[in-house]
């Protein structure tokens, strides 16, 4: 074995070693290498991942190579650790491997709850290419590096993109295919996951599939998200369950608009495709700052800070996109530990981000993030100019309807302009929002006087 310890999981190690162990006794020379590949190989997995690996031998495998492993799956099937049961990968001859044209030929292969091998292409793609030369754990054998060329990231793509499109015509065709509580999550996880490749040109695990889908697609796909993810649990069980009927007819809406975004062709690494989408103002925003709100104050509790909703949602009848942008105020000489209790609620500090009195937190903790609404959150020391602004240009607009409808209608316009241009959107509007500012804080120190 090439690594004692592929994973920090000591039980999973124990599988591992067995699986390679016994791998090398059946193949001898024939057998190249190992590998751990998937969601462990990433270091991003949790006790419902899957454990994914591959084979490669130098020859196809005979028949006698085939009995002998079909025995040893069953036996580490048989295995009291539940990893045992959760083995999944293929036989792939080196010569396939070094192919970056795969034409998908089928290999011996171990599904996931299973312990009998069988004919499937499953594991014969660019994306296990991908994921066993940058990711893989050799558990035999060289570096994963030696033994394949790099994947073009444009045919990474493109087979992902494929692939969405093959799924796809199988779903809004046959419907009852998703229809239980095991398929229809997984395809909305696996959507996230496939569209985040197209925007990095890597690829990624389900979790972190959902934590992007999360903070940049539309917000209005959020709950589906997050419910997707609260049913990853007890998968097997949920195969026989009957998924909640509007919940799939949701899904398959979500499937027609991630198609949508791909064929965009404009997904890139750091953009928010929607990010220029605002909608109309919706009554629920204040209810989504209360949300926030209530999953903050009891970790900041007796540190005397407040929590302001600022931004656009925060104006009852504005244009926004659906983002809520909240301020915690803090009392001198309290960021250290504001900062230490952010962290524990799963706050990372991202520091001013070029704006001095404001200090910028992202929500990393992944059931936090998805079970929120989306937030830009700050925080401020009381007094501080950012602060006195973002508040004073909200209070304005809530009490100068004519000022408030006339930056509405035009973020509505560059909205319909200007699409996913943000920068052009941003430029469209800055010059009424410097004349709204500076209205907004003259009016705050009148009335202060």
């Amino acid at each position: 074995m090439q690594t004692r310890t592929p994973t920090p999981d000591a039980e999973l190690n124990r599988v591992l070693h067995a699986l390679a162990q016994k791998t090398r006794a059946i193949l001898g020379d024939n057998l190249v290498g190992l590998y751990l590949q998937g969601s462990f190989a990433a270091g991003d997995w949790d006790a419902y991942s899957d454990v994914d690996w591959l084979a490669i031998v130098t020859q196809p495998l005979s028949e006698v190579e085939v009995a002998a492993l079909q025995a040893m799956h069953r036996a580490l099937y048989a295995l009291d650790c539940p990893w045992a049961q959760h083995l999944e990968g293929s036989y792939m001859p080196l010569a396939m491997l070094r192919r970056m044209d795969p034409a998908h030929e089928p290999l011996w292969y171990l599904d996931n709850g299973s312990q009998e091998l069988i004919f499937s292409d499953h594991c014969n793609t660019l994306v296990v290419r991908w994921q066993v030369r940058e990711q893989g754990v050799a558990l035999i054998g060289p570096p994963a590096t030696e033994l394949v060329e790099p994947v073009p990231v444009e045919a990474l793509r493109q087979e992902v993109l494929d692939t969405m499109r093959d799924w796809a015509a199988t779903f809004l065709d046959t419907p009852q295919v998703i229809a239980n509580r095991w398929y229809q999550p997984f395809v909305v996880l696996s959507y996230c996951r496939m569209l985040h490749t197209l925007a990095t040109g890597r690829i990624h695990s389900k979790p972190a599939g959902a934590r992007w889908g999360n903070s940049n697609l539309h917000p209005r796909w959020s709950g589906l998200i997050r419910r997707a993810w609260d049913e990853r649990p007890d998968p097997w069980r949920k195969v026989w369950q009957p998924a909640d009927p509007q919940e799939v007819q949701i899904t398959l809406a979500f499937v027609r608009y991630a198609i949508a975004l791909a064929e965009q062709g404009d997904l890139a690494e750091g953009t928010e495709p929607w990010v220029t989408l605002v909608q109309r103002y919706d009554p629920a925003w204040p209810r989504w700052f209360e949300e926030i709100r209530a999953y903050l104050e009891p970790g900041l509790a007796g540190l005397g800070c407040r929590i302001e909703h600022t931004g656009s949602t925060s104006i009852p009848g504005m244009t926004a996109k659906p983002i809520i942008d909240l301020i915690i105020v803090i009392p001198p000489e309290t960021f250290e530990q504001v900062r230490e209790r952010l962290a524990a609620l799963g706050y990372r500090h991202r520091g001013d981000l070029g704006i001095a009195g404001r200090e910028a937190f992202e929500l990393l903790d992944a059931r936090a993030l998805l079970a929120l609404p989306a937030q830009h959150m700050y925080v401020c020391q009381e007094g501080a100019y950012e602060l006195r602004k973002q508040v004073a240009f909200r209070d304005f607009l809530r009490a100068h309807p004519a000022w408030r409808e006339r930056l509405s209608s035009l973020k509505w316009e560059l909205c319909l302009q200007h699409g996913n241009d943000r920068q052009a959107y941003m430029d469209g509007k800055d010059a009424l929002v410097r004349e709204i500012t500076a209205l907004a804080l003259k009016a705050a120190e009148d009335a202060q006087r």
